[in-house]
């Protein structure tokens, strides 16, 4: 069947980028239809692993470096008013064709390389035993701290906390590095809370529907940016829904609807008014609007020959130092071609390999696209093969972070993905701490 699936998806994205338009191009085409035809293959490669980062990034290239570019410029998408020629674009798509063929080449190696040699999975993971009163009464108390937080922060306005903005948001004024905290450090522990309990099998189903709760309280879908609904409840439904480890396709399938109906839903919050109308639909249009700029800042990046030598890097690492002890740390890396390039709009997403050139060139592009795929392959293999002898493990929840946080962490920009994977991280070694120390 995966052939068959691989086959439907190729043909569908074809049709796309062979379409009619304003401008065509047989150059942009044939490097995308070549960029289709390996995603879709990914797409529905490892059967027995229904749900991985490799299929993440594989659904990611397909969407943001293959059918945005393509839709972009075929109707004249000039995004940020910057025009680009066809040789800019062809230019890109063979820089996107070569770091999808690198990651793909250097992640199957690695991965049948797991599986050849094997990792000592006992080493790598640490189970648990059964949740204890103790656990039980201080996940209750961390989740109902952070909840009583995250309403603080929305001056105790339940409505200003189910919007992202708009004229009835509300918000309390707090220094960066209480930002960090709060919300890096502190909104995730409800969800690891969660996803703990269900996990390791609390049979409660009262202080269940209690966790959830406080959960949608402590982070409201509707009510953050698009990145953190993924990263949260991507975590909870692949822990409450088993199907998801059974049904070989269904992942790419939720995360196909995800893109083209929930996250453009989502978006409806983004600026909520009196009189606000919703829009629940495929939305195709979103492919032209900045949304979907990932390629045309990597094709900017490209043609600027934007190099600093390691410097954003270094702003990546020390995130967490405040511009009051270092007034000249960088900015996030898509913020900063908005400043040299003179654009009028700064919140700007840069994609994880815009980042390897920024940093080191055409070397850096390189780099950075194989240091991702071994990092996937790794955590990939050694959750799926825990999951073959059914270890129950923390390692399982560290995982799901990995996977809620990928799409973010591939469309950039990489400071700021940098910044909420450590938060997070910080959150679950934090809570695995907590709730594994043995108390005499």
């Amino acid at each position: 069947m995966k052939y068959l699936y691989s086959l439907i998806t190729i043909v569908l994205t074809t049709y796309i980028i062979l379409s009619p338009g304003i401008e065509n191009s047989a150059g942009i085409e044939l490097f995308n239809i070549c960029i289709a035809i390996i995603c879709s293959i990914g797409l529905f490669s490892y059967e027995n692993n229904p749900f991985s980062m490799f299929k993440i990034f594989n659904v990611f290239f397909l969407f943001f470096f293959c059918v945005a570019p393509v839709l972009q410029f075929k109707n004249e998408i000039h995004l940020l008013g910057t025009i680009f020629s066809e040789e800019d674009y062809i230019i890109a798509s063979c820089y996107s064709l070569l770091v999808l063929i690198i990651f793909d080449v250097t992640y199957i190696l690695r991965f049948n390389k797991h599986n050849h040699k094997g990792i000592n999975i006992k080493q790598n993971l640490s189970t648990v035993s059964t949740i204890s009163k103790r656990n039980i009464f201080l996940i209750l108390l961390i989740s109902l701290v952070v909840c009583f937080c995250m309403l603080w922060m929305n001056n105790f306005n339940i409505y200003s906390l189910f919007i992202r903005g708009g004229e009835t948001k509300e918000s309390v004024d707090v220094s960066n590095i209480a930002s960090l905290f709060l919300l890096n450090f502190l909104r995730p522990m409800p969800m690891i809370i969660l996803v703990y309990a269900l996990l390791f099998n609390l049979r409660n189903k009262i202080i269940l529907f209690l966790l959830f709760v406080l959960l949608i309280f402590s982070c409201p879908p509707t009510g953050v940016e698009r990145f953190t609904v993924a990263a949260i409840y991507l975590p909870v439904l692949l822990q409450v829904f088993p199907m998801f480890k059974t049904k070989q396709h269904l992942f790419v399938l939720i995360l196909v609807i995800g893109l083209l109906v929930i996250f453009p839903f989502l978006n409806n919050f983004r600026y909520f008014e009196s009189g606000s109308t919703f829009r629940v639909s495929l939305n195709f249009d979103q492919f032209l609007d900045l949304h979907f700029d990932s390629f045309s800042m990597f094709m900017r990046v490209l043609n600027d020959n934007i190099i600093t030598y390691g410097r954003q890097l270094l702003g990546v690492f020390f995130f967490w130092i405040p511009r009051s002890i270092w007034p000249d740390k960088p900015v996030g890396s898509g913020h900063y071609v908005a400043e040299i390039t003179n654009l009028g709009f700064n919140n700007i997403s840069m994609p994880f390999f815009a980042e390897g050139y920024i940093n080191f060139g055409f070397l850096g592009v390189v780099v950075f696209t194989i240091i991702l795929a071994i990092f996937a392959a790794k955590q990939d293999y050694i959750y799926w093969k825990s999951s073959t002898v059914n270890l129950k493990s923390w390692y399982n929840i560290k995982y799901y972070i990995f996977i809620g946080l990928f799409l973010f962490i591939l469309r950039g920009d990489l400071m700021s993905s940098f910044a909420f994977l450590c938060g997070y991280l910080a959150a679950y070694y934090f809570l695995k701490w907590l709730l594994t120390i043995k108390v005499k």
